[in-house]
């Protein structure tokens, strides 16, 4: 009995529809077994850990902590088994942020909006006494007092209730300050320490669209394409007037920067360019000569594996995602996945959400762009989608980072962990397996039986996987189900073999294996009977 090949992943062109072959939720491992075959696993699931009544707009990992920004509160994640969570301060605008970690803070850009700088500070200044008057509360402090804008957290007070303060009103004098928005008993005393700040009253700052860290400066790409600007070392907010640059062959607009094994990379709208820091002053970032890489940057900008890889294109050609190599990008996308970029408008390329995991072992990268979403592995790359209230929608992970070995999700207004349950937040998770027959003469088959290789005795309940076949590759025949067995029943085959066969085909069978099943669902081989 012939094997049936199983697909790497998403395959062929979309208008000669019998090329075609695709994994929806489930990988090649690209792990041979000793049957010959390919194992297909499934990708994780994800575990409901809180539902917010607020909207990720991101999701970074600092000071060994886990925070997220939710609508406009930056939060802490202070539980990760349950999702319980604090807010820390204010983040202003409603757009995702780009996030890059210093030294001693971490600098939170809200994409073409304001700046925010997170404090590593844990110096406590004591809170002498403090009264209320008019909505306005006067801290009387044995310290300096907060910077004008700044936001602060308030602890260890006499009613031993922590205080998040959105705002100061004003400094009065050199021992008190005041806030608003906090009400506090008369004579409380505690201590205050500095959380959250915004990056203001800087003329030399201006909105950006992105940021990353190198050699103790943040460098900043602003949301107008001008030059790009960076801090003094140690001091995310202050930048001078002469700490400005620009990528330098060609004058295209920045759009995105990263650091890559410490070299500097801008990205521009036609072309990516790489600086070192020599240390000079004012300016120490310098060209590296002959390294303009010609593909311009889009979006869904992602660190994966030993390089970073983008949505771009090159100039007059249609969008394509790319992997910087040494000396130039080289696209990793293909024909299938090009036409979902050529068919997303520019914000949804822009927007691009991406993300990356590893699961049992391997590497994942993800992208969500509008309505579709797909990921890649091992030089291939699958789809990915979960149904919500009987509708099938885009992957619902959002953004992903890992934290304490595992992996973190912030999704719409749920908290979520990466595990081995088959459901998403208790939605259903639709996994497929497209392949073909073909037979290169275009003699007709007989097709007597196919046996599919699925994972038996590990679920409990009624379970069941579909079978389509097809002779075109675009009209499919009914379903036809087969359950699986119990726990315990690992021996059993799942067999579809009905009195007569399963017809006749001229040179070519379209395959499909279809479950949405709360199930395990890996699979080690796929066998055809033929006539």
């Amino acid at each position: 009995m012939p094997r049936i090949q199983a697909p790497l992943g998403m395959e062929g062109a979309e208008n000669l529809p019998r090329t075609k072959k695709n994994l929806h939720n489930v990988y090649n491992s690209g792990k041979s077994l000793s049957s010959g075959s390919k194992e297909i696993l499934p990708r994780p699931g994800i575990e409901l850990l809180a539902s917010t009544t607020r909207v990720a707009r991101g999701q970074f990992v600092w000071n060994e902590e886990l925070y997220q920004v939710q609508s406009q509160s930056l939060v802490k994640i202070t539980n990760t088994t349950t999702g319980a969570n604090t807010v820390i301060g204010e983040i202003t605008g409603t757009a995702t942020i780009r996030t890059a970690n210093g030294f001693n803070d971490c600098v939170i850009v809200v994409r073409g909006g304001d700046i925010f700088a997170l404090s590593n500070s844990t110096t406590l200044i004591t809170v002498t006494g403090v009264t209320n008057s008019g909505g306005v509360a006067r801290f009387a402090h044995g310290g300096t007092a907060p910077v004008v804008g700044n936001t602060v957290t308030l602890s260890t007070f006499t009613t031993n209730v922590a205080y998040n303060v959105t705002g100061i009103v004003s400094v009065v004098g050199s021992g008190f300050f005041e806030v608003t928005g906090i009400s506090f008993g008369s004579d409380e005393a505690g201590k205050f320490s500095l959380v959250l700040s915004k990056i203001s009253g800087n003329s030399n700052f201006e909105a950006c669209n992105d940021v990353t860290h190198i050699n103790g400066k943040f460098v900043y790409i602003p949301t107008s394409g001008d030059p790009a600007f960076f801090s003094d070392v140690g001091a995310a907010g202050t930048v001078q007037s002469s700490s400005f640059f620009d990528a330098e062959e060609l004058p295209d607009k920045n759009n995105a920067c990263f650091n890559g094994r410490n070299t500097l990379f801008i990205c521009g709208t036609d072309s990516i360019e790489s600086f070192r820091d020599t240390g000079a002053s004012p300016n120490p970032f310098t060209r590296v000569t002959g390294s303009r890489i010609l593909n311009g940057f889009i979006g869904g900008l992602l660190e994966y594996k030993d390089t970073f890889i983008f949505i771009g294109r090159e100039k007059d050609q249609d969008s394509g995602i790319f992997a910087i190599e040494q000396g130039g990008a080289t696209k990793i996308s293909n024909e299938r996945i090009d036409l979902i970029l050529t068919n997303s408008t520019l914000i949804e390329l822009k927007n691009a959400i991406s993300g990356r995991f590893k699961w049992r072992g391997r590497d994942i990268a993800t992208f969500a762009i509008g309505n579709n979403s797909f990921a890649f592995y091992n030089g291939s790359w699958f789809t990915l989608s979960t149904i919500v209230n009987g509708k099938e929608v885009s992957w619902s992970a959002g953004f992903i980072n890992q934290f304490e070995n595992e992996y973190y999700t912030a999704f719409n207004n749920k908290i979520g962990k990466f595990s081995s349950v088959n459901t998403d937040y208790g939605n259903a998770i639709p996994r497929i397996i497209e392949t073909i027959i073909e037979q290169s003469d275009d003699d007709f088959i007989s097709l007597q039986s196919i046996q599919l290789g699925v994972s038996q005795g590990f679920n409990s309940g009624v379970k069941s996987v579909a079978l389509q076949l097809s002779r075109d590759n675009v009209n499919y025949r009914a379903y036809a189900y087969k359950t699986l067995s119990n726990i315990g029943d690992y021996e059993a085959k799942v067999v579809w073999n009905p009195p007569g066969g399963l017809g006749s085909y001229e040179g070519f069978i379209g395959i499909k294996f279809y479950t949405i099943d709360d199930m395990v669902f890996s699979v080690d081989k796929m066998i055809a009977k033929v006539r």
